[in-house]
């Protein structure tokens, strides 16, 4: 994640951050539309990821989304989640899996961690959790609820989305 100022987000108040995080699902769905499903397999180069590749990191493991390590800490008294960065999970699953699948499955998460996040009390988004990830950011490795879901918002998804386009342009797409 890169290092942007979050003084103006962190303090938003949870419905602005729910809206916030739906507004990224349409953007997903906006810089895959009309994308070909082969094309988006594509690289543009050996080290940039494909488009497929980013969704793929977007949506999270197989059997473990974004979303669960959320409902962990929420519903599960979770207080350590271990995400590690650049990993893309794309299996030979989700290679089979159509793209408009695959594009919808990804937004959809995004829109439910946003549904999520508009029912959460400020109890619940004022929680502690230990993310090792976090600590080169304004955050710090302990971010609350709403740090993470803001750093979800404001800087991990506009990044992907912007190299989604850029993948797209470099494709010619």
């Amino acid at each position: 994640m890169e290092n942007r100022s979050t003084a103006a987000v962190t303090d938003a108040p949870v419905l602005d951050l729910a809206t916030a995080l739906a507004a990224r699902a349409s953007e997903i769905e906006v810089a895959c539309m009309g994308l070909d499903g082969e094309i988006a397999a594509n690289r543009p180069s050996p080290q940039v990821w494909s488009v497929r590749e980013h969704l793929s990191h977007l949506q999270g493991e197989d059997r473990y989304g974004y979303i669960d390590g959320i409902r962990e800490i929420l519903f599960e008294d979770v207080r350590e989640l271990d995400v590690e960065p650049g990993i893309t999970h794309y299996t030979i699953d989700r290679r089979q899996v159509a793209f408009p699948v695959l594009v919808s499955a990804v937004a959809g998460q995004y829109r439910a961690i946003a549904n999520l996040a508009s029912h959460m009390e400020e109890r619940e988004m004022d929680t502690r959790v230990s993310i090792a990830l976090m600590k080169d950011t304004p955050f710090g490795p302990t971010p609350t609820v709403r740090d993470w879901l803001t750093a979800i918002a404001e800087m991990h998804l506009p990044d992907h989305i912007a190299q989604v386009q850029e993948t797209r342009a470099a494709l010619g797409a």
